[in-house]
């Protein structure tokens, strides 16, 4: 026979397993909501740095475009400088996650070689992104102080990732190309998609979206598919 004590007992059994899912639930329901805020100040910063330059924006400007208050923003981040460090970071380590995950899926290296000539030359139309790195490394150019965690940045886009890109492309056991020269090659092909860009930009039209990718693709077939 089942007491009032044993009902009472299993009820609060039933509670404490309960209570940890629901906990659990919450907790994914508020990182779900910080990831949120977090994406749409990211992309507020962008629109507004790409448009308006890394000095002629404000905190309280980007904190109106995402739809929040100043202080979401300084929750965050202790000033303009790290919210576009943490802008620029996430941005590469994102664009490159994709890229990577794509060559992996794909067995052969034409076929490798074929996803980052698109990629790149997907890269050369994104006015936004090719905007962004520019004003970043003129503001780092100007500012000394602040140009070697700007390198650090940078580099995350290229020089770290050189072996990666090269294990990657070729795999191993077959020839590989020369690091430094593929490092050297790469820094040429991002510069020049970012000059057309900026020349696009300067004079619009004067570089249809069609005609830099197929620019990006022939740098691409010279510098790097050799």
């Amino acid at each position: 026979m089942r007491t009032g004590s044993g009902e009472n007992d299993h009820a609060g059994w039933h509670k404490h397993v309960q209570e940890p899912a629901r906990s659990s639930q919450r907790t994914k329901r508020a990182q779900a909501r910080t990831e949120i805020t977090d994406a749409k100040i990211l992309d507020a910063a962008q629109a507004l740095f790409s448009e308006q330059g890394f000095d002629n924006t404000q905190l309280e400007q980007i904190a109106t475009l995402a739809g929040f208050t100043r202080g979401a923003i300084y929750d965050r981040y202790g000033d303009k400088h790290e919210l576009f460090l943490d802008l620029l970071e996430r941005r590469v380590y994102s664009k490159l996650e994709a890229v990577y995950d794509a060559l992996r899926q794909e067995p052969t290296v034409g076929g490798r070689l074929a996803i980052l000539k698109d990629w790149i030359a997907t890269r050369a139309s994104d006015s936004s992104w090719v905007t962004l790195i520019l004003e970043f490394k003129l503001y780092a150019i100007r500012h000394p102080e602040w140009r070697i965690k700007a390198r650090k940045v940078d580099d995350l886009l290229c020089k770290d990732h050189v072996r990666c890109w090269v294990e990657m492309l070729h795999g191993s056991g077959t020839p590989q190309p020369d690091e430094n020269v593929l490092h050297q090659h790469l820094i040429v092909v991002g510069s020049t998609l970012c000059a057309m860009a900026l020349e696009n930009q300067f004079r619009p039209g004067i570089l249809p979206a069609d005609q830099m990718t197929h620019i990006a693709e022939r740098i691409f077939d010279t510098l790097i598919a050799q």
